[in-house]
């Protein structure tokens, strides 16, 4: 395990009603000592006012990654979705889909609704844990070439 240390955080909006699905992806985090800072919203419209930094969330920090449960109250997950991809300042954010269901139809016609990864709560944490190395190593990479610029 590389040292984290001294690195940036990596910042995480977690878009989920369900508390023990919400405490369950932070021990998991936890566990796997990624470097990150948990943002945790309960509904599809809190969200999007998140992302969009509307009162009371103008100070909060861009997302490197939006874990996104698609069973939502309000908005669900679908339309949360939709909405940051189709938004030109959010649709470069990452978003990994996480739901308990099969997704409607097929999965490789589902990425092309815009999700980055679809994962099946709970039975795929090893891709899960990939999937946030990999957001974690692009924010690295990002940062550096900001630097750099």
């Amino acid at each position: 395990m590389s040292d984290k240390k001294g690195s940036k955080k990596i910042e995480i909006l977690l878009v989920e009603d369900d508390e023990f699905d919400a405490k369950l992806t932070q021990r998991f985090l936890n566990r796997e000592e990624i470097n990150y800072n948990l943002h945790l919203v309960r509904d599809g419209e809190v969200a999007m006012n998140f992302l969009k930094k509307t009162p009371p969330y103008e100070k909060v920090p861009r997302p490197d990654v939006v874990i996104l449960d698609m069973g939502l109250p309000r908005m669900n997950g679908q339309e949360v979705l939709d909405q940051i991809k189709l938004d030109p300042k959010l649709k470069n954010i990452p978003v990994i889909i996480l739901t308990g269901q099969q997704l409607a139809g097929d999965p490789i016609k589902d990425f092309e609704l815009h999700e980055n990864a679809y994962i099946n709560k709970w039975l795929q944490m090893a891709d899960f844990k990939a999937l946030i190395r990999a957001v974690e190593d692009y924010s690295q990479f990002r940062e550096e070439n900001k630097r750099n610029q």
